[in-house]
């Protein structure tokens, strides 16, 4: 009989395996050889199509400055001077602004009770203040009594607001608290004069809304609020005038700052050559309202506002505010650049404006739909009235009896020739 020790067996059982795992390699890279070629033709088409997209890009950068401008197309359902006419601005006033969430500030701007700041959209004056008690509160910047500015400054911090007219003072809650020689009035009640206030609205991310409308309308359909994890404090704002309408500045993409996003646009390159690697496109912009941008470095630590306030049909203001939510990363913040950026994005849209006022052309007319039928649907609602409506006014919630006398004034002017009949849409060259 012959005896076999332990290790004999052990190497017996190598040397048979050695041949298995010399057939497994083998099959697998019979299967590799067999996908190379595929993978080759794959690989090159992807490099083509790269040095095309490179290709574009710096053909594009080498064109003329109006060249990175949306392509112009014209809709025939637009007014011929969607661009210029001072009615139709009015009338955006009462059917957009008055009646949509329109993004303010940051609530990082008010961090102490009685901090307020006064802001002015599109004729709109208004106050936002915080209360002891904590919460932030807008109302309109204008006294009960005679109409007066209540807080003349821009910024400031009072628990209380005196009107300098006549001295009548309203708390941080807006409650009329003090009126000089109306306490001995009979009938005047003071619950009854407080401050007219404003809706306002605080996302996830501390980013401050308002909507004037008394009504309850939410006006545009928009994504309000963006989630932000970090903590923001604001490292500097400023403001660039602009002469050009503002529904110009509406589109995505109107202010390019590659100082803050730059990184974003290697994700975006590797987005358009290859599927997979659609995980690494950062959304760099976000729409906090219709007239306000919200721009992101890759890094999600420097966030950039850009806010269009209109002032006429053919004036604008772009409001900026720089972010970042680390404290130590304010030093390397480009801030000089940025500005720099969104001033060339002004002087771009400035020198476009004059050609399509001209030509009554539509630039990137899907970005200006919405608000088209926005405008739209108010001016049917207003012909239905036989009136003009304003949902941020509070004169006809006050009295009954002041509406019926506005509405018999209307019909005398307008039967002695004082005033014209309200024409609704044909007024405005639809």
């Amino acid at each position: 009989m012959v005896v076999m020790d332990t290790s004999s067996l052990l190497n017996a059982g190598k040397h048979a395996a050695l041949p298995l795992s010399v057939l497994s390699a083998a099959i697998v890279l019979c299967l590799l050889a067999l996908q190379l070629p595929s993978w080759c033709k794959m690989a090159s088409n992807r490099l083509v199509a790269c040095a095309n997209i490179l290709k574009t890009k710096a053909s594009s950068k080498e064109a003329a400055p109006e060249a990175s401008l949306p392509l112009v197309t014209k809709e025939l359902d637009f007014p011929a001077d969607w661009w210029t006419s001072t009615k139709l601005f009015q009338l955006e006033k009462r059917a957009i602004f008055s009646k949509t969430w329109l993004h303010v500030c940051h609530s990082s701007l008010l961090k102490k009770p009685g901090d307020y700041r006064t802001f002015n959209f599109a004729d709109f004056a208004f106050v936002i203040i915080l209360g002891k008690d904590g919460q932030l509160r807008a109302f309109h910047n204008v006294c009960r009594h005679r109409a007066y500015t209540v807080a003349t400054r821009p910024e400031g911090n009072s628990l209380v607001m005196r009107c300098k007219y006549h001295g009548w003072t309203y708390d941080a809650k807006g409650k009329l608290v003090k009126a000089p020689k109306f306490d001995e009035i009979q009938g005047f009640d003071k619950s009854q004069n407080g401050l007219f206030g404003i809706r306002t609205f605080i996302d996830s991310s501390g980013f401050v809304y308002a909507n004037f409308d008394v009504y309850g309308s939410d006006g545009l359909t928009i994504r309000v609020g963006v989630p932000i994890r970090a903590r923001l404090s604001i490292v500097e704002t400023w403001s660039v005038p602009g002469s050009f309408n503002w529904k110009l500045a509406v589109p995505s993409g109107a202010f390019r700052v590659s100082s803050l996003t730059r990184l974003n646009k290697l994700a975006e390159l590797f987005t358009e050559v290859s599927g997979p690697f659609e995980s690494w496109r950062w959304p760099a912009e976000f729409e906090l309202s219709p007239l306000t941008r919200l721009m992101r470095s890759t890094t999600g630590e420097q966030w950039l506002t850009v806010t269009v306030i209109p002032i006429s049909e053919s004036k604008s203001t772009i409001q900026c505010s720089i972010y970042c939510s680390r404290l130590d990363l304010k030093a390397t913040l480009p801030v000089s650049a940025v500005k720099q950026e969104i001033s060339d994005s002004v002087k771009k849209l400035e020198m476009f404006y004059p050609e399509v006022s001209e030509s009554g052309s539509i630039p990137d007319a899907a970005s200006q739909e919405p608000l088209l039928a926005e405008v739209k649907a108010h001016s049917r609602l207003e012909r239905l009235m036989g009136n003009e409506v304003y949902p941020a006014s509070r004169m006809r919630e006050t009295s009954q009896a002041c509406k019926v006398a506005d509405d018999l004034c209307t019909e005398l002017e307008v039967a002695a020739g004082e005033r014209p009949a309200f024409s609704g849409l044909d007024g405005l060259s639809w």
